[in-house]
């Protein structure tokens, strides 16, 4: 049993492996994404798996908590349930198997990086280090971050590896897929004979967009390489003025908010994806965009950094504009303006999915 903030397009291909070799339930808290809302028919569209919303709660002090998760449990009478970091609904799971003398086993998905871990204080700090005592299994996005929590926290807990990443093969099909709208891009944004610099997010202030374009601004990059920042949020008009206010208006392009094969189209067409957030606890669009064939340039803050090598990108200090800067030279040095899309380029991704969920199956099945 799954019990999961929301249905995100991220999270599709785990779930429906997991719906494949068990026999699964998924309990969804929310709607949408409370921080980012997709289009949620065209997700169900690609689900494998039937899912309920928990919808009886209330909020206190903008936490949200859910009930019934009791009569859930005795309904369902699962063998493991699998829970989202150290929610409420984490915490009633285990309370709830001491106090119903149940045996099921609990395991949690924790996003955290490695600077978030070390931030984490307060209540948040105190639910994970009291979970710790009791849970049987925490699902980390990466090998170095359940090293440092086996190392600061409890290095008793079964600890598992699963990456927020898509499956290969299915993410590749969306990538072909999108190319004709990839071709139209070209055409409606004046994209021919241009290198293209990409980032994808929201735009608020901890996705440190303003530091891209002051970085892009200082690398002395010519009049054919540009960036696109896909996006929407609050900080868009205050970054528009940025670029206007650095002369970037004719190479700084803001084309708005994208989904699917629409915000896909734009891996196929950049060179490089840049993710400069000072607080990113994965970043799933690394993933994306090395699959797309595409070069990273990636903040030594973000849980995803660990999908980045030699072969695929450069990390760099989210507070450094000399270093950014100097990395988009670097990359833009290697760079042909481009000319047409003859189809997709090769797979920049170190691993799969598939071998990630493998571990994960594994790890259920001996629990």
């Amino acid at each position: 049993m799954v019990f999961h903030p929301a249905l995100a397009p991220y999270r599709i291909d785990f779930f429906n492996a997991l719906a494949a070799n068990f026999d699964a339930t998924f309990y969804f808290t929310n709607a949408n994404l409370l921080d980012q809302q997709f289009d949620q028919d065209r997700l169900r569209g690609q689900c494998e798996f039937k899912f309920n919303l928990l919808e009886k709660g209330f909020q206190i002090g903008g936490r949200q908590v859910r009930l019934g998760i009791r009569k859930i449990i005795k309904r369902e009478t699962p063998d493991v349930i699998i829970c989202s970091e150290y929610s409420q609904i984490t915490m009633s799971v285990l309370m709830l198997r001491y106090t119903m003398r149940l045996s099921y086993k609990v395991f949690t998905i924790s996003d955290d990086s490695i600077a978030l871990s070390i931030e984490r204080k307060g209540i948040r700090k105190f639910l994970r280090d009291q979970a710790s005592k009791s849970i049987d299994a925490i699902i980390f996005p990466s090998d170095a971050v359940g090293e440092w929590y086996r190392q600061n926290v409890n290095g008793k807990t079964k600890l598992l590896t699963l990456p927020i990443i898509h499956d290969n093969g299915v993410f590749r099909s969306k990538l072909a897929e999108s190319l004709p709208q990839a071709q139209n891009y070209l055409h409606k944004f004046q994209l021919m004979n241009k290198k293209v610099f990409l980032f994808v997010g929201r735009l608020v202030d901890i996705k440190n967009v303003d530091f891209l374009i002051r970085a892009f601004a200082k690398s002395g990059v010519g009049e054919e390489t540009v960036l696109v920042v896909v996006g929407s949020g609050p900080e868009e008009k205050n970054l528009k003025n940025r670029a206007r206010s650095l002369r970037l208006e004719n190479v700084c392009l803001f084309p708005g908010r994208f989904e699917g094969n629409d915000l896909f189209a734009w891996y196929t067409i950049a060179d490089c994806l840049v993710l400069p957030s000072y607080q990113e606890p994965y970043g799933v669009v690394v993933n994306e965009a090395l699959l797309a064939g595409c070069k990273v340039l990636c903040s030594n803050r973000a849980g995803s950094s660990d999908l980045v090598n030699a072969k695929n990108g450069y990390l760099f200090d989210p507070f450094e504009v000399d270093e950014l800067s100097s990395l988009i030279a670097k990359v833009d040095n290697g760079l042909i303006p481009k000319k047409q899309l003859s189809g997709l380029r090769p797979d920049l991704m170190r691993f799969s999915l598939k071998d990630s969920i493998a571990n994960i199956i594994k790890g259920i099945e001996t629990s």
